[in-house]
């Protein structure tokens, strides 16, 4: 997957800032760099959670079948 998320730019911070979301949910694969986008999305999400009043819900795995894919998600 390419996960433009590796970097949590304004234009993906604007809507969590602005208070549009409430609950955010990542959908990702257990590949080491969807891992990482997810993670940089998350610290982006605890960035602004008490400014914009939004919180991670969540990550759904989307499996791709590649080895030990649900250990590492």
């Amino acid at each position: 997957y390419d996960v433009l998320g590796d970097v949590v730019c304004g234009g993906f911070a604007m809507p969590i800032r602005e208070g549009k979301a409430q609950e955010i949910y990542i959908v990702m694969s257990g590949e080491m760099m969807a891992l990482y986008a997810a993670n940089n999305i998350a610290k982006g999400i605890l960035k602004y959670a008490h400014s914009g009043g939004v919180r991670l819900g969540g990550l759904i795995c989307n499996e791709r079948q590649t080895d030990r894919e649900l250990d590492l998600a």
